[in-house]
């Protein structure tokens, strides 16, 4: 296999770390970042070679865009005439749609999208996978090869992409925000920071052993762990008061909305270049 991996920044980087621990020789990899030290580093570090844009498109069989959404369009532009028609893309820019992303590629090249999220940094990252119309079994099992080491990969249509940016894009940052809320509350309560850290982290971390190993639904969990006069009701009782339900509903769909407006947003910035 010959990776072209476009962008080693957080992302880029993780991956790289995934694919070498996984037994993937350096050799069959090559590295595109504009950032003169971190090149550097990747190259002293990990011993990926790092190389221009347009030399990173020539002879790949597989090109990874971990750019931002916003410079997907021109990073296409300089690179599509040079992919081969057999070259497999795969896009782990948020919110660009694969008909966008084909509008830069020779007809008929294969698109997978993946939605990633920054716990690919610890290797417990989710992956949301979804085909093109060219892409075919391979094709797939090719990107999930590209993304299990760095965590958990599933397949939906690119109807759901937004959704999945949603829910497993911005949903590491959800459980941030709660667990930064809890260490606030167990410090003013007298509790260390370092030991509420622990606390919230690995009532975190038990929760999820439990959906996980009971395979109840959350609702279940959360009503048997409720004992009535308790204080866990209590504590829920006070989450209702605050509407947090709905608060983390409306973020989710706040994220879907964005996710599906960077997509409109980079059409527009097509048409305007095109005409």
């Amino acid at each position: 296999m010959r990776i072209s991996l476009f962008g080693v920044g957080e992302l880029g980087y993780a991956l790289l770390g995934g694919w070498l621990a996984a037994g993937m020789p350096s050799s069959d990899i090559r590295g595109v970042e504009r950032d003169e030290r971190r090149a550097a580093q990747i190259e002293d570090t990990l011993d990926v070679r790092v190389v221009s844009a347009l030399e990173a498109a020539e002879d790949a069989d597989t090109a990874v865009l971990a750019v931002p959404a916003q410079s997907v369009p021109d990073l296409l532009a300089a690179i599509g005439p040079r992919l081969d028609p057999d070259c497999l893309v795969l896009s782990l820019a948020a919110g660009v749609p694969i008909e966008l992303i084909e509008r830069y590629l020779p007809a008929g090249m294969a698109v997978v999208r993946a939605m990633p999220n920054t716990a690919v940094s610890a290797r417990e990252g989710m992956c949301v996978l979804s085909p093109g119309p060219d892409v075919d079994e391979g094709h797939l099992l090719r990107a999930e090869q590209l993304l299990r080491p760095v965590g958990e990969v599933i397949r939906v249509p690119e109807d759901q992409q937004n959704a999945a940016t949603a829910l497993s894009g911005s949903g590491p940052a959800f459980f941030y925000e709660v667990f930064d809320h809890m260490i606030r509350a167990g410090m003013r309560l007298g509790v260390t920071e370092e030991a509420a850290g622990l606390m919230a982290v690995q009532a975190a971390a038990g929760a999820v052993a439990m959906v996980r190993g009971t395979r109840r639904a959350p609702a279940h969990l959360r009503e048997a762990v409720a004992t009535p006069g308790g204080t866990t009701q209590a504590a829920l009782a006070v989450l209702g008061e605050h509407g947090v339900g709905a608060a983390v509903e409306g973020a989710v769909r706040a994220a879907a909305l964005r996710s599906a407006e960077v997509g409109d947003e980079l059409w527009e910035q097509t048409r305007l270049v095109r005409e």
